[in-house]
């Protein structure tokens, strides 16, 4: 079952390049959310740059490359306070801006925050990647929609997300998407 998700996820998105890494040392303090991984300009077989999607083996989105050094990368994760990214909303198409959040990173969650007020946004409703840039390519998991609040000054909404992938040290290998047709 599980190789058949991995197998879907690379047959539905055919046009993406990856270099697979394994992860290596984990920040030790409170206030970040990265990892190393064993690839950098030197040794990868594609072209590693800052910027470029980290992904398991199923296409949850779970971090992206911030630093590329000869032999080794820096991946912030999903819930780091630098990590940003364009998002859809449930099946409606709708989109918002999911990023780390310092008080939410401890917890292991995330925001999805500038949320349009004709949005419907539920509890259960999944979070994908919108890919309005040509960084991020378009539909790669990120997580769940758990709790939806007004912001105490009344004016705006935001959402806690659960990511699809617990973001923590029993992550120990990676995708990176070096390269992606658009129209995927």
């Amino acid at each position: 079952m599980v190789e058949r998700a991995a197998l879907d996820f690379r047959e539905r998105h055919a046009g993406h390049i990856y270099e697979e890494a394994v992860v290596g040392t984990w920040s030790s303090n409170n206030w970040v959310s990265s990892f190393t991984i064993n690839k950098g300009y030197l040794n990868s077989v594609t072209p590693i740059a800052r910027g470029n999607c980290v992904i398991t083996e199923y296409g949850v989105l779970i971090g992206q490359i911030s630093e590329v050094g000869p032999n080794t990368s820096t991946v912030v994760t999903v819930l780091d306070t630098t990590f940003a990214a364009s998002a859809f909303v449930g099946d409606g198409g709708d989109k918002a801006t999911i990023r780390g959040d310092f008080s939410l990173m401890g917890s292991g969650l995330l925001m999805l925050d500038y949320i349009n007020e004709d949005t419907i946004v539920l509890p259960g409703d999944s979070i994908v990647t919108a890919g309005v840039t040509q960084v991020m390519p378009v539909g790669l998991a990120i997580g769940e929609v758990i709790e939806v609040n007004r912001y105490e000054t009344g004016i705006g909404r935001y959402a806690i997300v659960a990511p699809l992938r617990a973001i923590d040290i029993s992550i120990t290998r990676v995708n990176v998407i070096t390269s992606f047709d658009v129209s995927d």
